[in-house]
């Protein structure tokens, strides 16, 4: 296939599949391995020509048996992730495609960036999802992106549906921002883990952001309190502290305040591990690796795994009953997290 400057190799052999489809009416896609024969590209190239192809809705996977078109008449919606590359989105996407294509809706992938800035002007969002009947917004571990999500909530039609996916780190939503709200249990989660860590004989602190609004940090700080209290740990509230890069001078009172051997473990309320990290070396302290624990994220062999085949089938329970009746109130509901690497935490 001849090159053509400015134009990805693999969106040409996307736009050629797409206008085969327009033209002759085809159902089933080549294989990757005929695509490579066809346009002499390499296997990479022609996976990402289906996978385009697939993030804009044309073509379904069908495990096993190949990539179908989709029917045109299907009802669209719109499927937006802060970083469409990430393997969470990746999995996520895959489990929800299946069940969505099964009930034939055609899922629009778009990307919108750490901070909504790839989808652009509010007025150009509009314009991108006018056609669609439902969004669907997954953000997880990620404040900033959900106050994206709430901005273009306020610039979608009234009558337009959003479900917004997010893990306990999420910012707060309430029915004013008319966003359907699927969020992981974020207390339950909180137990187990200091339930692990006290079994381990570790000192675990919780490091409050008061910069950050999140929607679950009441629930992860009644979590924890609620697990020190059953250890018995007397004046649980003492080992709850706020820090955050705009004031420095906190961290250095936190250092002092606590135990300083290898016991000791911070538990962060989301992913900013490595300025905690600065900021404690700042301050003469070095921290080992499994001293420093992202509520959410993997620590060591110590991690959370959202339940991604439920989280599926509660946003499609959703999505039905949103298209149905599309005025009905808002919903906010609780998936399931995994704690693994810590089996006597469950």
């Amino acid at each position: 296939m001849p090159r053509n400057a400015g134009i990805p190799h693999f969106r040409r052999i996307a736009n050629a599949l797409l206008l085969s489809m327009k033209e002759n009416q085809i159902t089933q896609l080549p294989s990757e391995n005929a695509l490579v024969r066809q346009y002499q590209v390499a296997r990479n190239t022609a996976r990402r020509a289906l996978d385009e192809l697939r993030l804009q809705g044309y073509v379904t996977r069908v495990k096993g048996s190949g990539s179908f078109s989709r029917s045109q008449a299907t009802r669209k919606v719109y499927f937006i992730g802060y970083s469409t590359d990430s393997p969470l989105f990746t999995a996520f996407r895959q489990r929800i495609e299946t069940q969505f294509s099964a009930a034939g809706i055609r899922l629009i992938t778009l990307e919108a960036g750490d901070q909504g800035e790839l989808l652009g002007k509010a007025a150009e969002l509009v314009s991108q999802v006018k056609d669609s009947e439902l969004v669907i917004w997954f953000a997880p571990s990620h404040p900033i992106g959900l106050q994206a999500c709430i901005r273009a909530r306020r610039h979608f039609p009234a009558k337009l549906p959003l479900i917004a996916i997010n893990d306990p780190l999420g910012l707060a939503l309430h029915g004013s921002h008319r966003v359907d709200l699927v969020h992981f249990d974020a207390a339950d989660a909180m137990r187990r883990l200091l339930k692990f860590l006290q079994a381990q004989g570790m000192h675990p602190i919780l490091i409050s952001r008061p910069d950050v609004s999140l929607f679950y940090s009441r629930e992860i700080r009644r979590g924890f309190l609620a697990a020190l209290l059953e250890e018995g740990i007397a004046e649980p509230e003492k080992r709850v502290m706020e820090w955050d890069q705009e004031h420095p001078e906190r961290l250095g009172r936190i250092l002092r305040q606590t135990p300083e051997d290898a016991s000791r473990v911070f538990i962060l309320e989301f992913d900013y591990r490595w300025w905690f990290r600065d900021g404690c070396a700042r301050q003469g302290v070095a921290l080992t690796e499994n001293q420093v624990i992202a509520f959410g994220q993997r620590a060591g062999d110590l991690f959370f795994a959202g339940n991604l085949r439920e989280l599926a089938e509660v946003c499609l329970d959703l999505a039905r009953s949103r298209l149905e009746r599309p005025t009905r109130s808002n919903l906010h509901v609780e998936v399931n997290i995994r704690l693994r690497g810590a089996k006597r935490a469950d």
